[in-house]
């Protein structure tokens, strides 16, 4: 109905950072070679109800570990996320999933790749 639509604008900055590569040495890394590579992460959003005007910010900040088994066919991945709600909008959403008393959640993520 009117008073549950809502807007988001999302804005994401990200980058990977090379740690370690076998054959190449400290830093120079490389997916082929079984690298190792982290990725920090952000997103914001911000949201806005379209009937009330209620307005509030949503930010997912988080990091990747990524491991790139030698010969490229395979990629082994642990991701840490961090949600945060300043607003009504959302708070409902992200209490029911957080510790009691607090506003925002963490989860972790393991997942492969594989490449054919």
């Amino acid at each position: 109905g009117a008073a549950s639509d809502m807007k988001a604008t999302e804005w994401r900055a990200a980058a990977r950072l090379w740690l370690w590569g076998p054959k190449s040495g400290a830093l120079g890394g490389g997916r082929v070679e079984g690298g190792v590579s982290i990725a920090p992460m952000i997103s914001t959003a911000d949201l806005k109800k379209t009937a009330g005007g209620d307005t509030g910010d949503l930010t997912n900040s988080g990091i990747a570990v990524d491991y790139y088994v030698p010969g490229g066919w395979l990629k082994l991945s642990g991701i840490w996320d961090n949600y945060d709600c300043d607003t009504d909008i959302c708070h409902t959403d992200v209490t029911a999933v957080a510790t009691t008393g607090k506003e925002d959640f963490n989860t972790f993520t393991v997942y492969a790749e594989y490449r054919f």
